[in-house]
């Protein structure tokens, strides 16, 4: 049997298809047949269609009224009203009731007023016909209400009824044979045994072609056994006039190809389209036949290419085009040269333009098409489309509306499905996508423009910090959010048959292992530990074989291609597989700050800080389950010689300049380049502090070091606020050494406004925008409160302390200064038990909810 395909261009295999059909007259529209108007809906009409009455088919009243002789009612005013006996010079009538003989107009029932039981007056003239629906006003009899080769909707079958038409002449639906093919492919619904799989490529065609108003009948599965196939073919089309068989997957179409040239003549084999270059078509007994590849992408395309027209052509409904928009490719792709490639891809709206990520692109991933848009047509010529290139996207049916599409690139993590569900119950109207890019792929496209947030965890090795030295070096202004910290590490086959203990072990001769992609903070980190271990990755069997996301990586050891991929725990739970814990990364959303406060984003983070998402994700704020993970309050702290001066510690840690924890999931850093100043101030000798202790606890952690806010940050799941860690690292002013964030915040809120007199932005947790704030829960309502008292009292402290200093109050300015500070002290120590017993009540409701 011939397997070679002779994949022509993909216009050129159109033409001759549909050449060779109309040649051959099997594109003929299909008989004509006549059926009740009633069962006309969905079908095209052979003829046209003829109204046999009028509508309406008499004069009709179109109001509740008197019906009077219009000339009976010339002369009335509102001074000089016109008086009518009832009966010969008026009648009551409905609305939709027959006029009665001899009167032209109603008057209606607003305009009338009782002079007795007998008599009416009316202060207003009626011209002839006012409120009276002529015989005809809609239809007149033998008017054409329908033109032949027009298909019937819900409207025109009113319309036909209202004309008195009660059969219509329609061409006949086609019946379409499905044919699936596959020695170890069960039907839907069964349950598969191992090697098996569910055809559902029937299911789906048989749905595409119901859809378009055609009869499909899907047959049972063939083995891939060529007498088997060929009597089922020859059976499918005595009764059908189209026959659609999906190849299996051993031999593909080849076999529907050889069957073709046997009993009849073979079109097309192969064709320049990916996917979907295995196409075979052909013409047996005068009917078409097509055999589509085995993949469901494959399926599907080139069911809209080759067979669909057929169909429309035969039924008469004019061929489609499909509804094409531009966009700009947000992330560069390669593409294969000589092949036509429709590329699937999720559409956004990123600052006003139009943005196309791509999806993937295996002909397998029936998911790329539920989650996909549209399609982007790549010509055979082009090799290499960079990120911002203009496309035509070709839009899929049903359009969806892109508006509420929030695009997030970058790292992979399967939590993005838990918040795309809250986030759609909060917000049906909103919906994130994700496309696993790598860190560094999706900073890039947040730069230019071409996403609204990108995932992050890429780790700087001179400065010991994840992704805030990436944001300052991409020079653009940006708030980093804390999700959360996760362990990295290895996932391996149930029970560890392997007894892998750690990355040393990748470099044994029996083990296989499959790496991430290039580019992605989690390959970055794994080999930054590498090197501190000094392996030699040229000793790994298996590194240079990528994986585009955790769960493809855990497919691959689950199916036993690798003894080791590189993942995340929650991964290796979802494939029961095992997890063995190498290192831990801290992963953070990058949010633009001119995107910070639209509505999708503050829903999006609203979510991220809900204390539904905390208790009930796929991952808390760690995942290490060791004790270090206990939820630590929130610490304010007045300034001091490092801004983050001691005496407020609202839990009186120990030790001099200790400033805001690291934050938790939903914590903020304004990041970016530094204009002016020096370090960016964040308390260094508190935060190394307690930057150490991490340390202590959690060896794995990177040293400590100069860090900016967030590295191995303690997340506060439960805490009834996210804290602000306001690095200062972009805006007019940078941090300088006094300031940071345990004092007054660094940067724009730093001590030296408050020093100055001048005001910063508000140092608070961000509400969803517009009306939606009145929606915020209590606690998140007391959050709000507490932070601007916190606000406050920090500012008031600060502006204190310098007139103090400064100006040398008397001892009652001083007394009183000091009074009002200690009442707005006391004013937050309240408001904050305040919102921890709401915390605590959310949290109890939520378990009683869930």
């Amino acid at each position: 049997m011939e397997r070679q395909l002779h994949e022509i261009p993909l216009e050129e295999a159109l033409d001759r298809w549909f050449s060779e059909l109309e040649f051959a007259g099997a594109l003929e529209r299909m008989e004509v047949e006549e059926i009740p108007t009633v069962q006309a809906v969905g079908r095209v009409t052979a003829a046209p269609v003829v109204a046999q009455i009028s509508s309406p088919h008499f004069y009709q009243a179109a109001t509740d009224g008197l019906a009077v002789r219009s000339t009976a009612t010339f002369a009335a005013t509102r001074e000089s009203p016109v008086k009518l006996k009832l009966g010969p010079e008026g009648v009551f009538v409905d609305n939709g009731s027959a006029l009665p003989d001899g009167f032209d107009a109603v008057v209606p029932m607003h305009e009338i007023r009782l002079v007795s039981t007998e008599v009416v007056q009316v202060d207003r003239p009626s011209a002839p016909w006012r409120n009276v629906r002529p015989t005809g006003e809609d239809l007149a009899a033998r008017e054409v209400i329908l033109p032949r080769d027009h298909r019937v909707g819900p409207l025109e079958l009113g319309a036909m009824l209202a004309g008195g038409v009660s059969l219509v002449k329609v061409y006949r639906q086609p019946r379409v044979a499905i044919l699936p093919l596959g020695s170890h492919l069960v039907a839907a619904g069964a349950t598969p045994g191992v090697g098996q799989m569910i055809d559902s490529n029937s299911p789906i065609l048989a749905a595409l072609v119901a859809e378009l108003g055609a009869l499909p009948r899907r047959l049972p599965v063939v083995a891939e056994r060529t007498e088997e196939v060929r009597e089922a073919l020859l059976m499918a089309l005595v009764d059908h006039d189209l026959v659609i068989v999906v190849a299996g997957p051993s031999y593909g179409t080849a076999l529907v190809a050889h069957l073709l040239s046997e009993v009849g003549e073979c079109i097309l084999n192969g064709v320049a389209l990916k996917p979907g270059h295995s196409l075979a078509t052909g013409r047996v007994q005068g009917k078409p036949v097509l055999g589509l590849p085995f993949y469901p992408v494959s399926t599907f395309l080139t069911y809209k290419l080759f067979a669909r027209p057929v169909l429309e052509r035969k039924m008469a409904i004019p061929v489609s085009s499909p509804m094409s928009e531009p966009a700009e490719l947000a992330v560069s792709i390669c593409s294969p040269a000589g092949v036509e490639e429709l590329l699937r891809v999720k559409l956004g709206i990123v600052g006003g333009r139009t943005v196309a990520v791509p999806i993937s692109r295996g002909a397998a991933l029936l998911m790329s098409l539920v989650r996909a848009d549209g399609l982007v047509q790549v010509s055979a010529h082009t090799e290499e489309l960079a990120a911002g290139t203009p496309v035509q996207v070709q839009r899929l049916t049903p359009v969806r509306p892109t508006e509420g599409n929030i695009i997030l690139l970058g790292t992979h993590d399967i939590t993005y499905e838990v918040i795309n569900g809250q986030l759609m119950r909060n917000h049906p109207e909103l919906t994130l996508f994700t496309a696993a890019t790598g860190g560094k792929r999706g900073l890039d496209a947040l730069k230019r423009g071409l996403c609204h947030l990108a995932a992050m965890h890429m780790f700087d090795e001179d400065e010991g910090e994840y992704n805030i030295p990436q944001v300052r070096r991409a020079d653009f202004p940006v708030i980093l959010v804390n999700l959360f910290s996760r362990d990295m590490g290895l996932v391996v086959a149930s029970g560890n048959p392997k007894k892998i203990q750690g990355l040393a072990d990748l470099t044994r001769p029996e083990v296989s292992f499959i790496n991430r992609q290039l580019g992605s903070g989690t390959r970055m980190l794994m080999e930054y530990h590498l090197r501190q271990l000094k392996l030699d990755t040229g000793k790994i069997r298996g590194f240079a074989q990528e994986a585009y996301t955790h769960m493809s990586a855990a497919a691959a050891v689950s199916s036993g291609a690798a003894d080791a991929g590189l993942g995340i725990p929650a991964t290796a739970k979802a494939s029961r597989l095992d997890f063995v814990p190498c290192f831990t990364e801290r992963l953070d959303l990058a949010i633009p700050k001119r995107f910070f406060n639209l509505f999708a984003i503050q829903g999006l983070l609203q979510v991220i800080r809900s204390t539904n998402f905390n208790t009930t994700s796929a991952r808390p704020a760690r995942c290490s389950g060791r004790a270090r993970e206990r939820a630590l309050p929130p610490r304010r702290a007045g300034p001091g010689p490092h801004g983050g001066g001691g005496t407020k510690d609202r839990d009186r840690s120990p030790g001099p300049g200790r400033g805001h924890r690291a934050p938790g999931r939903g914590d903020l850093c304004h990041a970016g380049s530094r204009s002016q100043g020096g370090r960016a101030g964040n308390g260094a000798p508190g935060w190394n502090h307690g930057r150490q202790e991490d340390q202590r606890a959690d060896p794995a952690l990177p040293p400590a070091g100069p860090h900016r806010c967030g590295a191995g940050a303690r997340a506060d799941p439960s805490g009834p606020h996210p804290d602000h860690c306001h690095s200062a690292l972009h805006g007019t002013h940078g941090g300088g050494d006094g300031g940071s964030d345990g004092g007054l915040g660094g940067g724009p809120d730093g001590l030296r406004h408050a020093q100055s007199g001048s005001e910063g932005h508000r140092d608070r947790s961000y509400p969803v925008a517009g009306e939606e704030r009145g929606q915020e829960r209590p606690v998140d309502a007391l959050s709000d409160c507490l932070l601007d008292l916190e606000l406050l009292e920090r500012r008031t402290g600060a502006q204190l302390a310098v007139l103090t200093e400064h100006c040398q109050p008397g001892p009652e300015t001083a007394a009183a200064l000091g009074h009002i500070s200690s009442r707005l002290g006391n004013l937050a120590a309240d408001l904050g038990r305040l919102a921890a017993e709401a915390g605590l009540a959310a949290a109890r409701l939520g378990q009683i909810e869930s």
